[in-house]
């Protein structure tokens, strides 16, 4: 497939990276409306609880409607959603933003990597999604700044017709590029015939591995500052830029994802992202050293940035005649990541946050259990 008819499909993956802006964005927010640390708390959930709610349904309906259709109406849901903020800035309009940014970023997390695997052949899915996850990165890690930016010379609201801006180009764009797609049937779909097709085994330990990893990639987001704190002394904001190199060095390792998977197996490419997981998890536990540490927290994002991709190329591929339902409920257990943060939170508690580091080895250990035995298109676990 051409250039051409990817690039806009990719370009979709940086417009996805937007969402993460609002963690920094309800900060601006309980600021302007002056909320306590309870109601501003509630703003990302506004976001990110669609990723339960509405993942299946948008999988389903993607048989009937398309799956560039659903990019579009993705787009379309991101464009209002970022165009609110510009015509009016009051509290429950930002709610409603934020409401409307989150259905449409499922939108796009169900159908763009679906999407993806009509745009480019079957042995270049797994480098393809990489590259995808590696563009929406770049999103997550310059939405801080651009919001920093922006406040800093007059108003952080003076994001926002940027953003549209983006948005509008890439809808437009992708509209006017003929794709292909591999037609889903279009008989009406159950969500009981959704779950069912979890009897496949390899495809419930994918599902439990996506969960496995976003509650790694959370965990570690969560745990990093303080366990820093708890291993130096240092302060606070010090500490911080733990997360700081933590989130590069996942740019890093999606960016060699891209490159090196073109010449090696998506299975070599797997286990080395596990042992480099495994060990960080458990040399992070251990170490009271800082630079130590800092090494650590670079192969813990290594290890953690090309997983989700795998899984996903791998899940696409065993069940190829039901891409969209398998993408519906692949972005269901994006949710399911964050049942595991209350046990890492109460061991944190009861122990200290190294111990609490345990929960995030055990989660590597079923990756570890999942290694495919042969490379990830054959049909076998």
């Amino acid at each position: 497939m051409s250039k051409v008819k990817t690039a806009p499909v990719f370009l979709g993956f940086f417009i996805m990276g937007f969402v993460d802006m609002v963690g920094t964005a309800a900060s601006y927010v309980k600021a302007d409306f002056h909320l306590n640390d309870k109601q501003a708390s509630i703003l990302p959930l506004m976001v990110f609880v669609w990723f339960a709610i509405v993942s299946l349904p948008v999988g389903m309906r993607m048989n009937e409607v398309g799956r560039r259709k659903t990019v579009l109406l993705g787009l379309a849901l991101t464009f209002i959603s970022l165009l609110i903020p510009c015509l009016h800035y009051n509290l429950p309009l930002i709610i409603l933003s934020f409401v409307g940014l989150g259905i449409g970023n499922v939108c796009l997390q169900v159908s763009l990597n679906a999407l993806l695997s009509d745009v480019i052949t079957a042995d270049k899915l797994g480098s393809g999604l990489t590259g995808g996850q590696l563009i929406k990165s770049v999103a997550s890690f310059l939405g801080p700044i651009l919001l920093g930016v922006a406040a800093s010379v007059r108003n952080w609201q003076l994001v926002f017709p940027l953003l549209v801006f983006i948005t509008l180009i890439n809808c437009c764009w992708l509209m006017a590029t003929p794709v292909y797609e591999q037609k889903a049937p279009k008989s009406s779909v159950s969500f009981a015939q959704c779950f069912a097709l979890l009897k496949e085994p390899v495809l419930l330990k994918i599902l439990i591995g996506v969960m496995c990893i976003v509650g790694i990639d959370v965990g570690i987001n969560t745990i990093l500052p303080k366990l820093v704190i708890e291993k130096t002394g240092w302060s606070l904001a010090k500490a911080s830029l733990a997360t700081s190199i933590y989130f590069i060095s996942r740019m890093v390792g999606s960016l060699a994802g891209v490159l090196l998977m073109r010449k090696e197996s998506e299975r070599k490419f797997f286990i080395v992202s596990v042992i480099l997981g495994i060990i960080s998890a458990g040399l992070l536990i251990l170490t009271t050293n800082v630079y130590a540490a800092v090494l650590l927290i670079v192969c813990a994002g290594l290890g953690v940035s090309n997983i989700f991709p795998l899984l996903f190329s791998r899940a696409l591929q065993q069940l190829p005649q039901h891409k969209n339902e398998v993408a519906g409920l692949l972005i269901m257990g994006v949710s399911g990541g964050a049942l595991f943060l209350p046990v890492i939170g109460a061991i944190a508690d009861y122990a200290n946050q190294a111990t609490s580091l345990l929960v995030v080895l055990a989660l590597w250990g079923w990756l570890a259990y999942i290694v495919p035995k042969r490379q990830l298109k054959v049909q076998c676990c």
